[in-house]
């Protein structure tokens, strides 16, 4: 195995779906586009179109945000080439989790700013721009308004509903404890400070925005916000589409059953009208569903006939947001795309929307899997190369790890395999004994075989509890190792927030990710401090 990385080929942790398509894909092609790698890159570019008139769309809509934003003259350069036919994005998006949320929130960012940059060492005539896609138009408030630091929990509350761009989060006594927990040092004041200057007196997309700017800025991330009336007009048609053909609900269903004959598991379900009503100054962000006469509110609070909801939407565009269902099709139409990258369970979703995208006519892009890294202490390897374990090791169950460090360090080899087919052996000879005494016997023969491999288990069982308090210190070990790679349960990446590493390495920390990561391999980084 490569040092300093675990190729997912060597573990057992990926969806059978995400691993059948980066290992397997002939299981799966009539489910996605191209492959995930230079060729499929190369067929991309050939085949992407995208009107000028989208990108001056784009570009003016970028601008705007970006004027006056201080730090941003790579941005304003990538803003500047999108005008360019021979310019194209690969995009990552996410909810606009509180100061980050869990670090996968940060590698999925310098997932597709490396992803980009090896694209242009690959075809130097092209120009490729990394995009954050911000969930602005998301509605589920409890899923990202916390982090974790340390193993303590942060949190901020609001009085307001609708879509989580435009809350202004509460922070009541949260601050005192998270200046507290930060430390006297400078980073830790750093960080304190621009936790402040993101969220005073601001919505969580200025927040988030602000946030991700000024940690990612220098990598050249061009942060979009969809939540705009100019880009919801160049969304428009597909709205109205979905509004007189549910095409989200008749695709997405047949496809998702096609995948379900294959045995794959499908992660959402469409809904017969898979939009939203957006009504800001009300703070409300409501379902729109079918009726035999039109449509209505979720709430009942507004109808509309077909011929009056068409007219809404031509009048007030940025009034609908698409649901998890369109919101891929939103970022296609919207921009020059290739690519998408996003972790295995988000993933897994878009490849139940492939005949959406052909029925709509929007060119399904290339599913990136975001990259993906362990941090370990200098004490924690220490321990992992005492234990005589390899990180791939750690994914085993963990009965099966436990036991494989009692075969490397106990004293006593605890393995009855040997002897339980000696004994079954033995067993076969005395039924074809008692057989031939009285054909009846066989059955008592079978019992007395099975009761006695029963034994014989229970036995090296106990066997393997004693030598587990006999190894104890070692096992220990082992739980220390565990608890920095999954704490609390969870795989690193996705509870601890960034904060945690940045107080000893500040934006070193960013660029030693950045360095590892491979997007077109399929592994975990190892990131030693």
């Amino acid at each position: 195995m490569k040092s300093g990385c675990i190729k997912y080929e060597d573990i057992q942790f990926l969806p059978k779906l995400i691993n059948d398509y980066l290992f397997a894909k002939h299981k799966l092609d009539s489910f996605y586009n191209q492959e995930p790698n230079l060729k499929g890159f190369q067929n991309a570019i050939n085949s992407r179109n995208f009107s000028q008139q989208k990108r001056e769309i784009l570009v003016d809509v970028l601008s705007v945000k970006y004027d006056g934003i201080r730090n941003s003259e790579k941005q304003k350069n990538h803003i500047e080439l999108l005008k360019n036919n021979n310019t194209f994005t690969v995009t990552t998006g996410h909810q606009l989790c509180l100061f980050t949320g869990p670090l996968y929130f940060i590698y999925k960012i310098l997932s597709v700013v490396k992803l980009a940059e090896q694209l242009k060492a690959e075809f130097p005539n092209k120009d490729f721009v990394p995009i954050y896609w911000m969930a602005s138009e998301d509605h589920d408030f409890d899923e990202i308004n916390h982090f974790f630091l340390h193993n303590q929990r942060f949190d901020c509350s609001t009085n307001s509903f609708g879509a989580v761009g435009d809350i202004t989060p509460e922070f009541e006594g949260m601050l005192d404890s998270f200046e507290q927990e930060l430390g006297k040092g400078k980073l830790g004041k750093e960080l304190f400070d621009l936790f402040k200057n993101a969220y005073t007196n601001s919505t969580l997309s200025q927040g988030t925005f602000s946030l991700v700017h000024e940690l990612l800025g220098d990598y050249g991330i061009v942060i979009l916000n969809p939540d705009n009336k100019k880009l919801k007009v160049v969304f428009q048609p597909y709205v109205e589409q979905e509004l007189q053909k549910q095409v989200g609900y008749n695709f997405v269903n047949n496809t998702s059953a096609r995948l379900d004959d294959q045995g794959y598991k499908t992660q959402v379900n469409p809904r017969d009208i898979n939009l939203f009503y957006l009504m800001p100054q009300l703070g409300n962000r409501v379902r729109i569903e079918k009726t035999k006469p039109g449509f209505k509110l979720a709430d009942n609070s507004r109808e509309f006939t077909e011929n009056e909801i068409l007219e809404d939407l031509k009048k007030y565009p940025e009034r609908y947001s698409p649901n998890v269902i369109l919101r891929p099709i939103y970022q296609e139409v919207v921009l020059p795309n290739l690519s998408y990258t996003g972790g295995a369970g988000e993933l897994s979703y878009w490849f139940q929307l492939k005949d959406m995208f052909t029925d709509f006519e929007v060119t399904f892009p290339i599913l990136m899997l975001r990259n993906s890294a362990i941090i370990f202490s200098k004490n924690n390897k220490k321990r992992l190369n005492k234990l005589g374990l390899n990180y791939s090791d750690l994914f085993l169950e963990i009965s099966k790890l436990e036991k494989l460090l009692l075969k490397k360090h106990g004293t006593n080899q605890i393995d009855l395999n040997e002897g339980k087919d000696s004994l079954k052996s033995l067993f076969i000879k005395i039924k074809e004994l008692a057989v031939t005494v009285n054909p009846s016997l066989a059955i008592t023969s079978d019992a007395t075989t099975t009761k006695a491999l029963k034994l014989i288990s229970k036995l090296e069982k106990k066997l393997e509890r004693h030598e587990k308090v006999n190894l104890q210190t070692v096992l220990d070990q082992l739980y220390l190792v565990l608890e920095e790679v999954f704490p609390n349960g969870s795989f690193q990446e996705r509870r601890t927030n960034f904060s945690e590493y940045y107080l000893e390495d500040g934006k070193e920390f960013f660029k030693q990710a950045y360095d590892k990561f491979e997007p077109l391999e399929f592994e975990i980084s190892i990131l030693n401090r």
